[in-house]
C-alpha cells in the first residue's frame, strides 16, 4: 500500500505564545545557572576566609592555652565580583595583644585589579562609562553590589590607564633592532600627540613613544627624540624616517641624525595636497600619473615622470605643479635605496601608523570632552598599546635584510653617488 507524503517540505509551526514561553524559559535557567555559580561562588570564600582563620587561631571552640591570637566576630567588607563590588562579612581575626590579624586571602578577592581590568576591556569594546553598569549580569538578590556608577567607572579607568601609561613610556627599546621610524601626530580636544612606530629587523611593529603639545611642532618632536635616545634608541644609528612631509619633523629628524637619517616623505600625503589645488574632473587623471610614478623601481625615473607632470600642469595650474615639485627628492628615498615590491609600497606611506590613529578615534569615540593635553595622551597611550597586540609583520619582511645594508652611511653614499 503507498503510503501519502505531503509534497513540499513540512514546517513546523511555532505560535508567538510558544516561542515567547520558549525565550522565558531559556532566560531564566541561565539566570539560575548564574545565580547558583555566583552562590557557590560566595560560599567558597567564606571557606576560604575561615581556613585561614583556622590556620591562625586554631579551630572553633577548641582549648589551646598556645594559642596568640582568637577570633573577633565578624565585620563589614568588599570584594570584586563580575565587573563590580559587592558587600560581604569577613570574619575577624585579633592577637592577644589586641591587634588585628590581616587576612591574606580576602585581600586577593578584595583587590581591584580584576574590576580595573574588567572596566578597561568594556570601555575599549565601546561601552561607555555611563552604560556600563548594564554591560553586567545581574547578582542574585541579596548581594549589595556598587562601583558601578559613572564616576566609580571613571575613577576605575583613569588610575588603570595612567599606570599603564608609565610603563609604555618608560619601557626601554635599545635592543629591539630597529631599521625604521615612522613619525606623526594625531589632534583630538586640541592638542596635538606625536607618535613614533617602528619596524624592527624582524618585520615587526612596535609603537615606540608619544608627546604632547599644542602643535605639531619641531620641538614637540625633537622632544619625542630626545625620549626615545634616552629610552635607548641610538643616535649614531642609520635610520630610515618616514614623515608625512612637514617640514618641522624633518628639522627636528636632521637636528638629531644628520645626514645619517634617511628620509621617506608619505607619497599619500603628498598625493592629497596636490589634489587640493585641482578641481574635481582633473584629479583622475593626476592621481593616476602619480600612483604610476610612485611605483617606479628607480629614483631617478621617478623624478623624471613628476617633473614632466609638473610641466604640463605649470600653466593651467601652478599652484598644484608648485605642490609637485615641493620635496620631491625625499619621495624616492625607498625606491634610491634599492627596495623594490611589497616592502617599497609599505614603507612610502604612513599608513601603518595613520592605523593606529584611527584605533585611538575608535577607543575614544565616546568622550564628549577632553579635560586637558594629559586626557588625550592618556587614551592614545591606552588606544595603541591595545592596538599594538594585534600587529603583524610588514609586507615584504624579507627584504628588510636589505635596507639594512642600504642603509649603511658607505652604501648610501654609493646610491647617491650612482
Amino acid at each position: 500500500m503507498r503510503k501519502s507524503r505531503p509534497k513540499g517540505r513540512l514546517r513546523q509551526r511555532i505560535l508567538p505564545e510558544s516561542l515567547d514561553l520558549h525565550v522565558k524559559l531559556k532566560s531564566t535557567i541561565r539566570r539560575g545557572l548564574f545565580d547558583l555559580c555566583v552562590q557557590s561562588g560566595m560560599q567558597a570564600l567564606q571557606d576560604i576566609l575561615g581556613k585561614e582563620l583556622d590556620r591562625l587561631v586554631g579551630p572553633r571552640y577548641r582549648h589551646d592555652e598556645e594559642r596568640d591570637a582568637v577570633r573577633g566576630g565578624t565585620a563589614p567588607t568588599t570584594v570584586v565580583l563580575g565587573g563590580r563590588k559587592v558587600h560581604v562579612r569577613r570574619p575577624r581575626a585579633r592577637q592577644i595583644g589586641g591587634k588585628e590579624i590581616r587576612l591574606r586571602s580576602l585581600e586577593m578577592f578584595a583587590s581591584e585589579d580584576p574590576l580595573r581590568e574588567h572596566v578597561m576591556g568594556e570601555i575599549l569594546a565601546g561601552a561607555s562609562t555611563r552604560r556600563y553598569g548594564s554591560t553586567l549580569d545581574p547578582i542574585p538578590d541579596g548581594l549589595d553590589e556598587f562601583g558601578t556608577t559613572r564616576s566609580a567607572v571613571s575613577r576605575h579607568f583613569v588610575a588603570c590607564t595612567q599606570e599603564q601609561m608609565k610603563k609604555f613610556l618608560a619601557r626601554p627599546i635599545g635592543d629591539l633592532n630597529l631599521l625604521v621610524i615612522m613619525i606623526d601626530g594625531v589632534e583630538a580636544g586640541g592638542s596635538c600627540v606625536a607618535a613614533a612606530l617602528g619596524v624592527a629587523q624582524d618585520g615587526r611593529k612596535h609603537v615606540l613613544g608619544l608627546q604632547e603639545g599644542a602643535t605639531e611642532n619641531s620641538e614637540v618632536v625633537k622632544t619625542l627624540l630626545e625620549d626615545l635616545i634616552e629610552r635607548g634608541l641610538d643616535p649614531k644609528g642609520s635610520f630610515l624616517f618616514v614623515i608625512d612631509g612637514s617640514k618641522a619633523l624633518r628639522k627636528a629628524i636632521k637636528a638629531f641624525f644628520g645626514e645619517r637619517a634617511a628620509i621617506q616623505r608619505c607619497t599619500i600625503h603628498k598625493t592629497r595636497n596636490v589634489l587640493d589645488h585641482l578641481p574635481q574632473e582633473r584629479r583622475h587623471l593626476v592621481r593616476s600619473a602619480l600612483r604610476e610614478a610612485f611605483r617606479s623601481t628607480s629614483g631617478a625615473e621617478g623624478r623624471q615622470r613628476l617633473k614632466a607632470l609638473a610641466a604640463k600642469l605649470q600653466d593651467e595650474y601652478p599652484g598644484a605643479a608648485a605642490s609637485l615639485r615641493e620635496g620631491v627628492d625625499d619621495l624616492f628615498t625607498v625606491a634610491d635605496l634599492g627596495i623594490t615590491g611589497k616592502l617599497l609600497r609599505f614603507l612610502q606611506t604612513t599608513n601603518a601608523i595613520e592605523n593606529l590613529f584611527s584605533s585611538f578615534r575608535h577607543v575614544s569615540r565616546n568622550v564628549k570632552r577632553w579635560r586637558s593635553g594629559s586626557m588625550v595622551l592618556r587614551w592614545a597611550a591606552t588606544a595603541m598599546t591595545h592596538a599594538g597586540k594585534k600587529f603583524r609583520r610588514v609586507k615584504g619582511h624579507d627584504d628588510l635584510r636589505l635596507l639594512a645594508v642600504a642603509l649603511k652611511p658607505a652604501a648610501r653614499k654609493e646610491a647617491v653617488g650612482a
